[in-house]
């Protein structure tokens, strides 16, 4: 199980509080941490540290310093692949970056299942074990060339109906597939099997496994659902069993 974080603001704002709590939860989701930041939609900035956050300056120092518009920040804890800087979230092709918090427990026994549902071309650019990698690159490959915010969801969400065909089992958990996907001017979230909050203010979103601060405004995510937020901070939900 993984943490996950998200800012889309109109305008610079710090991260500070919200790093404080993530290098608590960091101790228990210790193996390391990633960030997409994006300076502006064709241009991305990653940091990634296989320290836990609490232990990492590298972490302190951003959450002293940093402010931002747009930020994608994922804490992990393994549960497939080793920690090395190749399995490290968030995960990047192209125009899009991908973090996951979740696991499809079946994945490891067969893992080629996902696979052989990747588009060639785009199955190798992988480059790690992970089952997150592998979502990724499966949504991807519904996505296309698509860049409307309906056609971000609907690929998010046969994603999810790729996994549960391949990996479900009746009766026992599901795959917990939390994701967050964004482009520089798109962040869409979804929520299957893990927390999830979004706190919406004026001209400002947050997004978190849970709430980073104690202001009001965080609303937990349904399930199986996926929110996008377009480029001018317009928040669109869908249900996934509607796309």
């Amino acid at each position: 199980m993984c943490r996950l974080f998200a800012v889309r603001s109109a305008e610079p704002v710090s991260v500070a509080t919200a790093f404080e709590t993530l290098k608590q939860q960091s101790h228990e989701h210790k193996d390391g941490w990633g960030l997409a930041l994006f300076d502006s939609p064709q241009q991305v900035r990653f940091e990634r540290d296989l320290k836990a956050a609490h232990a990492s300056e590298r972490f302190s120092e951003l959450g002293k310093s940093l402010t931002t518009t747009n930020l994608l920040l994922h804490l992990r804890l393994a549960s497939v692949g080793e920690v090395t800087p190749k399995n490290s979230h968030p995960f990047t092709h192209g125009r899009w970056t991908f973090a996951h918090n979740g696991t499809i427990k079946r994945f490891v026994t067969e893992p080629a299942r996902l696979e052989e549902r990747i588009a060639p071309q785009l199955r190798s650019r992988m480059t790690g074990e992970t089952d997150s990698e592998r979502c990724f690159f499966r949504f991807l490959t519904h996505l296309g060339d698509g860049t409307a915010p309906q056609q971000v969801a609907q690929a998010l969400a046969r994603t999810f109906d790729d996994i549960e065909e391949l990996y479900d089992l009746p009766g026992k958990d599901r795959p917990s597939l939390n994701f967050i996907a964004a482009d520089g001017q798109l962040t869409a979230v979804t929520r299957r099997g893990r927390s999830l909050w979004h706190a919406k203010r004026p001209g400002l979103h947050l997004i978190a496994s849970e709430p980073t601060d104690g202001h009001e405004g965080w609303a937990e995510v349904p399930e199986d659902s996926v929110i996008v937020i377009d480029d001018r901070l317009h928040a669109h939900q869908y249900d996934v069993g509607s796309l």
